[in-house]
């Protein structure tokens, strides 16, 4: 049912938007297209930390997952899953917190820090799982558990590690770049 005729309602303009010409204009001219508010609002959005970290935390999870996945096939160069994860983390962290990292650059690094140890050490606990598993009968008064425990923190099979732990440094700090960039960028004149 539509109103024609002298008494219809005029639109009228929402008090809000006063300050935005766009919409100002957009009252004035029905057939303009619609304003650009959505710019406006990413613009001047507030970083909710605890919000992004919820939303990027998922990630440490789904990297182990990957990067346990991609060694046990026998790829040399899992550590590009350290690159998947940086990357990943800031992205879901934009998503969930409403804008790029800046109050919560810090917390996102730490997440990526301790994702990145997480997924190193999941290889090297596959590796231990694996190596008990085919020396059983010669490890069978070793619990499971204790013999990937001492193995996971031992120096000298960590050492033989040690080409893996650069290159996920190295893809880490890659992926992370982008979060880093926007932590020390000047922040915009409001």
């Amino acid at each position: 049912m539509t109103i024609d005729g002298p008494h219809s309602p005029a639109p009228v303009p929402d008090d809000r938007h006063t300050d935005q010409p766009a919409a100002a204009e957009a009252w004035a001219d029905p057939g303009a297209a619609a304003p650009p508010l959505i710019e406006p609002l990413i613009e001047n959005a507030t970083e909710r930390v605890s919000r992004g970290m919820l939303f990027a935390l998922p990630i440490v999870p789904a990297a182990a997952i990957v990067t346990v996945l991609t060694w046990r096939a026998g790829a040399l160069f899992v550590a590009i899953t350290a690159f998947g994860l940086s990357a990943g983390a800031a992205k879901l962290y934009e998503l969930g917190a409403g804008a790029p990292p800046r109050k919560g650059a810090a917390a996102v690094l730490t997440l990526i820090v301790l994702g990145l140890v997480t997924c190193f050490f999941c290889v090297v606990g596959t590796d231990a799982a694996t190596y008990y598993d085919q020396h059983a009968t010669e490890l069978a008064r070793v619990p499971k558990a204790d013999f990937m425990r001492w193995v996971m923190f031992d120096g000298e099979v960590l050492q033989d590690y040690t080409s893996i732990i650069v290159r996920f440094v190295i893809f880490g700090a890659l992926g992370s770049i982008g979060t880093i960039i926007r932590m020390f960028a000047r922040r915009p004149q409001q």
